[in-house]
């Protein structure tokens, strides 16, 4: 009887202990887990800061016409004026609410289609750094 209580609580100590650990393990992965996360989240902030400056500087670039690193009100009026001749489909010199609301509807559908192409890339990106992780893993 005594040897059957020992062999017991030397059963409950090792289910205890193996248990424990299995836990331990599986925090100390997920806090891994988060860290490289967080890593992550931080190169993508600063990817998405670069990508709005060079965004702003690409702009900016294309309004400046004489190439003089600044835009001039002249060069901005001009850009202003080619956007306005484009909604003025008919070229009376006025944009109705017609010519208006067409070319809004141009502009979004463009606007769609690049961002679905820009998440496509994200997302096969994504599949990308799963399956080498998935790889990894194995």
């Amino acid at each position: 009887m005594k040897m059957t209580i020992q062999r017991l609580f030397a059963i409950a100590l090792l289910i205890g202990v193996s248990t424990a650990y299995a836990q331990d393990e599986a925090s100390t992965e997920k806090e891994q887990m988060h860290a490289e996360h967080e890593f992550h989240r931080g190169e993508m902030k600063a990817k998405m800061k670069m990508h709005h400056k060079q965004r702003v500087k690409d702009h900016l670039s294309s309004l400046d016409k004489n190439d003089d690193g600044k835009v001039d009100l002249q060069e901005y009026l001009s850009s202003a004026e080619e956007r306005f001749n484009k909604m003025d489909v008919n070229g009376d010199n006025f944009v109705t609410s017609d010519e208006a609301r067409e070319a809004h509807q141009h502009m979004r559908e463009k606007h769609r289609s690049e961002r679905k192409k820009r998440q496509e890339k994200r997302q096969e990106k994504r599949n990308k750094i799963e399956k080498e992780l998935n790889n990894d893993s194995d």
